[in-house]
């Protein structure tokens, strides 16, 4: 691990109440962001079945009556096309035209509108024509009877306003109709004919027709079904008159949550997936931010404002610990004080501007010569001290002349067109294996004051204890 992650965790460390109390802030916002959703969605979902669906069967309600009442208006606008034409009553009651009854029963009324039975009758209820499931027949007393022709034909008679039609349910042959009985009207006085001749027409309520409304009116599932059906229950009576409920009607019931579930579920799939990606974003956004604010506060407490490199307090720090891994490892370790020569002159002669570029350049020297692993730090105002891990005294002097030499030759930036030109003293400390930081520190002062003192722009060596 290199020294700038070892302190890095260290930042990290000293820092950590504050860092907890930043992290943290944000992630009782998340979770209540999370958790609102959540009772949001189950509190759409709660009020959908609960409420909603009470409100969408009653519609369903509705929306059958309209439909039967829809369909009976259509077919009495069929009955009505015939009972007010004045060919129909000629070829239905007058002559039975069987040519008539070909093209206007059998391919119109049969063929193209599923008119099961048209039956044209006289004032006494007796076919003259019985057109059932597109033949001509003539029906026996007891089909007259089943069908309730006569009774239609007596309810008929008692309209007085215009269209002369009666409509209703009529159970015939095991089979449910839908029945329209219609007064023939003279086209040109508007009155039912004198003669009581009058028309029925029924359409068979089977499946396909039923498959057919629930279609068009959305009624999901619609079919016949009886009050005894305990799968199929009655939910709306049809009514045959004179003897009441016969049969009736049932549709399955979807409400909003059965009805959208197949669309629900990917929609909650993707507000689920969005929360995620949004929490892990602003997370992330968190840890990124907290990061930064360590690295800001790690470099405000450990790195000199102006070269960048430690200053005296992560110095101390950093060189304790090396020392104890040299000691720990049996490794060599040696310590370079550094000073520049006659920094009080150049910073009077140039101003504290020119005195600020030498101190970064002679810090950009120093690092090109030193290695990673090495500590670098600013420990006064033209002070630098640097520990050598892993290195033995030989190796040490090179590293120190190198540096000298560097600096020597060094082209510092010219201040007020004024040339610069520095040179260093250097002390050489190299650790005996047992020694404190704290000697190792004074026989570095002393072999750097010895260079200062013997004509600067040199290298000294400490003397061993």
């Amino acid at each position: 691990m290199s020294l700038k992650s070892r302190s890095f965790e260290d930042a990290e460390h000293a820092f950590s109440g504050t860092q907890k109390t930043f992290g943290r802030s944000i992630a009782p916002l998340i979770l209540a962001l999370i958790l609102l959703s959540m009772v949001s969605l189950i509190a759409l979902a709660a009020i959908g079945y609960f409420k909603i669906d009470d409100q969408v069967q009653g519609k369903l309600l509705e929306r059958a009556h309209s439909a039967l009442q829809t369909e009976s208006l259509h077919l009495e606008y069929t009955l009505l096309e015939y009972s007010y034409w004045d060919e129909a009553y000629q070829g239905l009651i007058n002559t039975q035209s069987a040519e008539f009854i070909e093209d206007s029963i059998t391919d119109y009324l049969f063929d193209t509108y599923s008119i099961k039975i048209s039956l044209a009758l006289d004032v006494e209820a007796a076919p003259l024509v019985a057109h059932v499931d597109g033949q001509w027949i003539d029906m026996t007393q007891a089909q007259i009877d089943e069908l309730g022709v006569s009774r239609w034909v007596k309810q008929v008679a008692k309209v007085d306003e215009y269209p002369f039609i009666v409509s209703g349910i009529q159970r015939y042959q095991g089979a449910l109709y839908m029945i329209q009985v219609g007064r023939f009207i003279n086209y040109d006085s508007e009155m039912p004919e004198e003669d009581g001749s009058s028309f029925l027409v029924a359409r068979l309520l089977d499946q396909s027709y039923l498959d057919n409304i629930a279609e068009r009116y959305h009624l999901p599932g619609l079919r016949l079904t009886s009050e005894t059906n305990q799968e199929h229950p009655l939910k709306m009576a049809l009514t045959q008159p004179q003897t009441g409920p016969v049969m009736g009607l049932w549709w399955r019931e979807e409400g909003v949550v059965n009805t959208y579930i197949d669309d629900l579920i990917p929609a909650v799939l993707v507000v689920i997936v969005l929360l995620v990606g949004i929490t892990w974003l602003v997370i992330r956004r968190d840890h990124e931010n907290r990061q930064n604010y360590v690295n800001q506060l790690f470099e405000l407490a450990s790195k000199d404002f102006l070269t960048g490199v430690s200053n005296r307090r992560e110095f101390f720090h950093l060189a304790e610990r090396e020392l104890n891994r040299s000691k720990r490892d049996r490794s060599p370790m040696c310590l370079l004080m550094m000073d520049i020569d006659n920094f009080k002159k150049i910073n009077d002669s140039l101003g504290h501007e020119g005195g600020d570029k030498v101190l970064s350049g002679f810090t950009h020297v120093v690092q090109k010569n030193l290695r990673s692993i090495d500590v670098l730090a600013r420990i006064g105002g033209e002070e630098f001290s640097a520990i050598l891990v892993t290195t033995d005294k030989d190796t040490a002097l090179d590293v120190a002349e190198r540096i000298r030499h560097a600096v020597n030759i060094y082209p510092f930036p010219e201040v007020n067109s004024a040339p610069v030109q520095c040179t260093v003293s250097v002390g050489l400390a190299h650790w005996d294996g047992e020694e404190s930081l704290s000697n190792l520190l004074n026989r570095g002062d002393e072999a750097l004051y010895c260079a200062k003192g013997n004509g600067r722009n040199q290298v000294s060596i400490a003397e061993p204890i």
